[in-house]
């Protein structure tokens, strides 16, 4: 068995959007423990302890979707994370000043890659609600905000750190659901292909049959 099936699930076992929200919530939690283990010595503990306790929601949802099958849990777990992610990384990390609008996207993107079609405009829509919250609360709250930076060489150091890893994560999710897509499309027009290869060769012996009782009509 191929890593990815192993990871997402065998598709005669799960339909595409669940494997896909299994490919989401695998690549969530590398990404929130990839930057918890790089970024600890750059940001406060809080915001440490904040990427771990998504890094294991995230883990949790992973593992009641591609082991459990419960998509309802999974969902829940993996809209709570990312609120919780954000929020967390506005609040304890400058605000609008530090990475948290570029997190933002990132989340949004893999959301609207994992989610299911019909809820999709509802969380992007209460995501950009969220964040203009936030950043009511910045400007009019400021002291509510903690910068976790000493100096600009950490926060430079953090916003590298995130777009980089960002990206990656981003364009590996879209190259995946991207592939996924064609290949699940191949599958249906090959379908769809032999069922009127089926169907020209169901009229052509209906054609013979017809013949056939039209001559033994003529000859009785």
């Amino acid at each position: 068995m191929q890593l990815s099936t192993q990871i997402v699930g065998d598709p005669s076992e799960f339909d595409f959007r669940h494997r896909l929200l299994n490919l989401i919530s695998f690549i969530g939690l590398a990404l929130c423990l990839f930057i918890a283990v790089s970024s600890h010595r750059l940001i406060e503990i809080e915001l440490t302890l904040a990427l771990y306790t998504t890094f294991v929601l995230t883990s949790l949802g992973y593992v009641f979707s591609r082991f459990f099958r419960n998509t309802t849990i999974a969902y829940t777990l993996f809209y709570v994370v990312t609120v919780f992610g954000v929020v967390s990384n506005y609040i304890y990390g400058a605000g609008h000043k530090g990475t948290s609008l570029f997190w933002l996207f990132t989340a949004t993107v893999l959301i609207t890659l994992g989610s299911p079609k019909a809820w999709i405009k509802y969380i992007v829509a209460g995501l950009i609600t969220m964040f203009l919250i936030l950043f009511y609360i910045d400007i009019n709250y400021p002291n509510i905000i903690v910068s976790s930076y000493e100096n600009d060489s950490q926060f430079y150091a953090d916003l590298t750190i995130s777009i980089v890893v960002g990206l990656i994560f981003c364009g590996l999710g879209i190259y995946l659901f991207a592939k996924q897509s064609d290949k699940e499309k191949d599958e249906v027009e090959k379908k769809s292909i032999e069922l009127k290869k089926q169907r020209d060769e169901f009229e052509k012996l209906n054609e013979e049959k017809l013949k056939l009782l039209s001559i033994i009509s003529h000859d009785f």
